[in-house]
């Protein structure tokens, strides 16, 4: 069965596996970009170049901000498309995935591959 949008080949039970666990690491390296920043602010704050209330609303926004989108992006079922979007993006490498599940991606990966080419262009 074919999902709007999604893959026509469905996934064996290893696969799907798989990519739940690609979905966990995509997830882990796109915060790893706004904890860094936070983590400098810390650095900030601990040479006093910031006081508590700048590092205080650094975090809430943090919280609020970048680490809601990217939980609420990667907290869904469909893992195929969430790894379809981070190889798309170069979160990960398709030889980080199971073999043969690039390939299931295909049509997926495309679709983001356009949608981000297209946004560029504008």
């Amino acid at each position: 069965m074919t999902r709007p949008g999604g893959t026509q080949r469905p996934f064996a039970e290893s696969e799907l596996r798989g990519l739940r666990e690609r979905v966990t690491e995509a997830y882990r390296r796109e915060l790893d970009v706004p904890l860094c920043d936070l983590a400098g602010a810390f650095r900030d704050w601990e040479c006093h170049r910031i006081d508590a209330f700048e590092l205080s609303d650094l975090i809430h926004k943090f919280h609020k901000g970048e680490s809601r989108l990217l939980w609420k992006r990667y907290d869904g079922p469909d893992a195929d498309h969430l790894v379809a979007h981070a190889l798309a993006l170069g979160i990960l490498r398709s030889d980080e995935v199971t073999r043969g599940v690039p390939e299931k991606l295909e049509p997926i990966i495309e679709r983001y591959i356009h949608l981000r080419e297209g946004v560029a262009k504008k």
